[in-house]
């Protein structure tokens, strides 16, 4: 059974968790006939099955440590926000002791972790072979640039460089 918050369905402002009703005249709360029921206790589960996913007691795991004092025909594993080296670690150790994941599809996550990693390194190798390529490809072009251009001298510039201007100057007049 859901337990929602009076209206929720109705106004897009109001979130779907449950709230106390506390109106006059709110049906919910004096729990009138085809409305939705409150929150009461005898709704919850026995306390023999709380904390437990397909009968086996959920263990939060953080560390390879954790898993050590753990049996799986009794615990299922739920990993932590951990970072994704430690987690593949503790993914593999955890299946290979036959450990049931709560939170995780085991085989999916490491598949997708390994594809990350093959794409990571092939990028990698590139942007470091990357750059010896265009080092080579920068010499090249300088020594074509230096082929092609004679040196000049920086008086002869100048003296270009004036004649350029006076040529703009009088074909603007």
């Amino acid at each position: 059974m859901k337990f929602l918050r009076k209206d929720s369905n109705k106004k897009k402002r109001l979130n779907k968790g449950y709230r106390r009703p506390k109106g006059l005249h709110n049906k919910m709360r004096l729990e009138k006939k085809g409305h939705s029921s409150k929150i009461k206790p005898g709704f919850g589960r026995d306390n023999k099955e709380k904390n437990t996913w397909k009968g086996l007691k959920i263990v939060f795991v953080e560390k390879l440590e954790d898993l050590k004092g753990l049996d799986p025909k009794k615990h299922s594993v739920n990993i932590k926000k951990i970072s994704k080296k430690s987690k593949v670690e503790i993914v593999k150790e955890a299946k290979k002791k036959g450990f049931v994941f709560v939170n995780l599809n085991a085989e999916a996550y490491l598949k997708s972790v390994e594809e990350l990693l093959k794409q990571k390194s092939s990028k990698t190798k590139k942007q470091k072979d990357q750059p010896k390529e265009e080092k080579e490809e920068s010499k090249k072009k300088e020594s074509d640039s230096e082929k092609k251009e004679p040196k000049v001298d920086p008086e002869e510039k100048k003296k270009q460089e004036k004649k350029k201007q006076e040529e703009i100057i009088t074909k603007g007049r």
